[in-house]
């Protein structure tokens, strides 16, 4: 085993965690430019089409079969992981096999390269834009522009479906990855589901967003807080994640970049797969309800007061376009409020009772330095204030009302601007 060489990559991941600056991480990974090391372990961790099949709680399983394959190297493990991705116990004793040989200060290190649970708080576009060249291939869902002042064609068809508030979920290769690009574990009741409703599952892609039954009838953002703790937790009971579909097309085309078939046509197989469904009383799949079809444009303003009403986020608005995996405006999102991702350039005490606590954000928004300072608990202002300068160049949602320019600077704002949630590590800004 070449323990030299994978020690300093150990070294330079943890370097990379502890480095809270994004133009920081950059330098150090854009001094590695010409590691082949380094690069291969990049890609084993943030390749989103290097899927291991195998979760932390997996990899801890005792064994029950005997390794029938003995490794030389961790580079010439992980090819036959990529190759036998299933976990099976077979693959899963060669692994442990290899593992148990490791060098203990190595051992650790490649079970999260395997499992995928290191963190460096970096994502696959912080890596590509530090080596100037494409290292790692993006994972890339369609996503949606805000429908803002678009103007759409006379008589043009389109459809309304209330907007999910859950986690992006995309069913690939018989697994479910984040919009990061990140195995999902512990939802195999969804995965099994899937399976009983398409026969070859594995030639299909899936696109939906996952979702805790609201059993107890909480708001929808109360059901999102609790989706999200669900979710995320390495163990625990996940039976009441649901998964709803809102598109379907094939893998090849997944992989092509776009769909051969328009949405109208992609919405007459979704209507399909709610009706089998519903006839194999699979519990742990909904397809996305339609509020309507047609070419009103003046149904969109009834149906968004209706969802406000509900408490619901808003709708979607699916034009007659093909998936595209970008984001484009094919798809639009209508809402009351609009997110943005921002970074965080300095942080403002409070004042009166929220003394000693974080009183508001600054952020920067196209150019322009705005505060943020609604949409936090007690307790967050408390723990953000207790962070302090390691939140400086961290990302947080916002939401806001409406955009605004100053005529006299030039300067664009917005209009009630409220903390939503700090963003994950490595996360960047974006307006959309």
């Amino acid at each position: 085993m070449q323990k030299q060489p994978d020690l300093e990559v150990k070294v330079f991941f943890d370097t990379l965690s502890g480095t809270a600056s994004i133009k920081a991480k950059k330098q150090l990974l854009a001094e590695k430019r010409d590691d082949g090391n380094v690069k291969k372990f990049l890609d084993y961790l943030l390749n989103p089409f290097f899927i291991t099949g195998i979760s932390e709680k997996k990899i801890n399983k005792a064994a029950v079969k005997e390794a029938t394959i003995q490794f030389t190297s961790f580079h010439e493990l992980m090819p036959y992981i990529r190759q036998n991705h299933t976990g099976t116990d077979e693959v899963l004793a060669n692994v442990q096999a290899f593992l148990e040989g490791a060098e203990d200060e190595l051992r650790s290190f490649y079970m999260g390269i395997i499992t995928k649970t290191i963190r460096i708080g970096c994502d696959v576009k912080t890596v590509n834009d530090a080596f100037r060249f494409e290292l790692i291939p993006q994972w890339e869902v369609q996503q949606a522009y805000q429908i803002g002042k678009l103007k759409m064609n006379e008589n043009e068809w389109f459809s309304l479906s209330q907007k999910l508030n859950g986690v992006r979920g995309t069913y690939f290769e018989e697994k479910l990855i984040s919009r990061q690009g990140k195995e999902f574990n512990g939802l195999d009741h969804i995965l099994a589901d899937i399976q009983n409703l398409i026969p070859d599952c594995e030639n299909w892609v899936l696109d939906g967003e996952l979702i805790r039954k609201n059993i107890d009838h909480v708001s929808d953002n109360e059901n999102f807080r609790l989706t999200t703790g669900i979710v995320n937790q390495e163990d625990g009971d996940k039976s009441l994640i649901q998964m709803v579909i809102f598109d379907i097309l094939p893998k090849s085309e997944f992989l092509y970049g776009e769909s051969k078939l328009r949405y109208r046509d992609r919405l007459e197989q979704l209507k399909k797969l709610k009706r089998q469904i519903r006839r194999l009383g699979l519990s742990a799949l909904r397809v996305v309800d339609i509020l309507y079809t047609g070419t009103d444009m003046s149904m969109i303003s009834p149906y968004l007061d209706r969802m406000i009403a509900e408490g619901k986020e808003g709708m979607m608005l699916n034009r007659n376009c093909k998936y595209f995996r970008r984001r484009h405006n094919g798809i639009l999102k209508v809402k009351q409020f609009y997110t943005v991702d921002l970074e965080v350039v300095d942080l403002e005490e409070g004042t009166g009772r929220l003394t000693g606590t974080l009183g508001a954000f600054v952020v920067r928004y196209k150019g322009n330095y705005l505060r943020v300072g609604s949409g936090m608990t007690d307790e967050q202002r408390k723990l953000f204030w207790s962070d302090g300068i390691s939140l400086i160049g961290r990302v947080i949602e916002v939401k806001y009302k409406d955009e605004s320019l100053d005529k006299r600077t030039g300067l664009y704002s917005l209009q009630f601007p409220i903390f939503v949630q700090l963003r994950e590590l490595g996360k960047q800004e974006s307006y959309d």
